[in-house]
């Protein structure tokens, strides 16, 4: 399921439901980008709100709901897979 669950709440449902709707998660891969990538794709995007200071409150936030999800799932037995990778992220001309 690409992007959920995102909280800590949906992951304590995800596996106390489990038993209800039948299905199992087997695993979680977790796609990391490193933060200069991020600020990189960001900035080519132009919005005047993708300030570095701005996405790092926002990376922070997301890091306060996901790592504590994520460790919630590998308590409950589902491996959790980290991959990273570089992309190219120029803008297109």
């Amino acid at each position: 399921m690409d992007g959920y669950p995102r909280q800590l709440e949906q992951a304590k449902w995800l596996i106390e439901s489990r038993s209800h709707h039948g299905k199992d998660v087997k695993l979680v891969i977790v796609l990391e980008v490193p933060r200069d990538e991020i600020l990189e794709r960001l900035r080519v995007r132009g919005r005047v709100d993708n300030t570095p200071e701005a996405i790092d409150k926002r990376l922070s936030i997301y890091r306060g709901e996901i790592y504590p999800m994520l460790n919630y799932l590998n308590d409950n037995g589902v491996p959790i897979i980290p991959y990273e990778r570089r992309w190219n992220c120029r803008a297109s001309s």
